[in-house]
């Protein structure tokens, strides 16, 4: 492969993550406002370890149904990322 197409790669491989972040940013902030705990839980790896010393998504997700239950409308917005 050429240093131009190898160069072209990087930057499109650069740009593809750049995006996922951007996206996973997004897609917490869904799922927390919307009170989606599956859904968020799944957005961490799988050996999470929870607030109270527990492991993985399911006891995320059991950790944060009650943390977030109390709340009846939060908004949040995403922007400003700088992304290195």
């Amino acid at each position: 492969m050429t240093d131009v197409l190898e160069d072209l790669l990087a930057r499109v491989e650069r740009l593809e993550a750049t995006e996922q972040i951007r996206q996973l940013a997004a897609r917490y902030a869904l799922a927390l406002d919307s009170r989606d705990v599956e859904t968020l839980a799944a957005l961490f790896v799988p050996d999470v370890v929870t607030g109270d010393g527990r492991e993985g998504r399911a006891a995320l997700a059991e950790w944060f149904d009650p943390i977030l239950r109390p709340y009846r409308i939060t908004f949040h917005l995403i922007g400003n990322h700088v992304i290195k």
